[in-house]
């Protein structure tokens, strides 16, 4: 907690001395008064930072919320996705059966709404619905006098929702994982059991990024970069940057070869 104090207020340091150096580098060029340019740069950073400091404040909350939110849209689409299909149309039952009659027929739950006859057909799995997927399904309720049809699965490929456009007398309605999620699930306030727990990727570390940048496998790299800038030296003006920017990497390719912290050996004989 402490770092990430500390981290929050060396980026605001960060911030605030940075526009206040292009401020007064930008305003010197138009202003001859030290004093003037001085108190311009002062005010300009001070409403640019507070600016900056409210925007992120509100990106952050909803960051913040749609983090939270697509986490669990994607624990729910994994439980459906990992339920068979007799699953799945028991759930979506009893999701709908909390305001409506439904009945479940030819792999679909019919139920009446807005006095429509209407049916839900789940079809989450691993790959993008397409067209044979919404042929299929016309087949299976051809004979239901079905007035709407709403479709529900992990994703849809974009010619299948022409597709269903185009069928004339009845409405397709396609909703992916998070339609679901937004316009079923939380609307009904049911949701998919966790009875699989999936684990989630772990943040990029410090440690990770440093072992990274410094593994013995960069060292061609870094010393064919430094030579490059070496030999731009030669022939390029102001060529002290290059000398400088080349002799660093040079520097980290040696560390790079010999370090052992970021070097550790590779198993052997796993099996």
């Amino acid at each position: 907690m402490e770092k990430l104090k500390l981290s929050k207020i060396t980026d605001f340091i960060f911030k605030v001395v940075l526009i206040f150096l292009i401020s007064f580098v930008w305003l010197r060029f138009y202003l001859n008064s030290l004093y003037v340019t001085l108190l311009c740069s002062i005010f300009i950073t001070a409403i640019l930072t507070y600016l900056l400091q409210q925007k992120n404040y509100k990106q952050q909350s909803i960051k913040n919320l749609k983090k939270e939110e697509l986490k669990k849209i994607d624990e729910y689409t994994i439980q459906l996705l990992l339920s068979t299909k007799k699953e799945q149309l028991a759930f979506f039952s009893n999701l709908i059966s909390k305001e409506k009659q439904t009945q479940i027929k030819n792999d679909c739950i019919i139920f009446t709404s807005n006095k429509q006859k209407t049916a839900l057909i789940p079809m989450f799995n691993s790959r993008e619905i397409t067209i044979d997927d919404i042929t299929l399904v016309f087949k299976k309720i051809k004979g239901l006098n079905l007035k709407k049809i709403i479709v529900v699965a992990n994703s849809f490929n974009a010619n299948a929702i022409d597709f269903g456009d185009k069928i004339e007398n009845i409405e397709f309605c396609f909703l992916n994982k998070v339609d679901c999620y937004t316009h079923l699930f939380k609307k009904y306030d049911y949701y998919p059991k966790i009875t699989i727990k999936v684990g989630h990727k772990s943040k990029v570390t410090k440690k990770l990024l440093l072992q990274t940048a410094f593994n013995r496998r960069k060292t061609k790299s870094y010393i064919f970069s430094g030579l490059i800038l070496f030999l731009a030296s030669f022939v390029i003006p102001y060529n002290i940057y290059y000398v400088t920017f080349s002799s660093l990497l040079f520097l980290m390719a040696l560390f790079s070869y010999f370090n052992v912290f970021f070097n550790k050996p590779e198993p052997k004989n796993i099996i």
